[in-house]
């Protein structure tokens, strides 16, 4: 038997960690159906490719001209 407010349960999650919708969204972008690392563990590796594409993009030629500037 279904208990009423089964669904807002399952809607909100409120059974689950407060971070549940970061780390489902983090799972989602990094195309993982699960992982044994924490949500912190998977912010800190977002930030480090973050961090990697700044510096790839920091790397590459300034490709501009003056009149692309203006």
């Amino acid at each position: 038997m279904a208990w009423p407010g089964d669904d807002a349960v399952d809607k909100e999650g409120w059974d689950l960690p407060p971070d549940w919708q970061m780390r489902e969204y983090l799972l989602r972008r990094l195309r993982l159906s699960d992982s044994h690392e924490s949500t912190d563990q998977l912010l800190r590796h977002c930030a480090e490719q973050i961090a990697e594409c700044d510096r790839r993009l920091d790397e590459q030629p300034d490709t501009t001209t003056a009149e692309e500037e203006e």
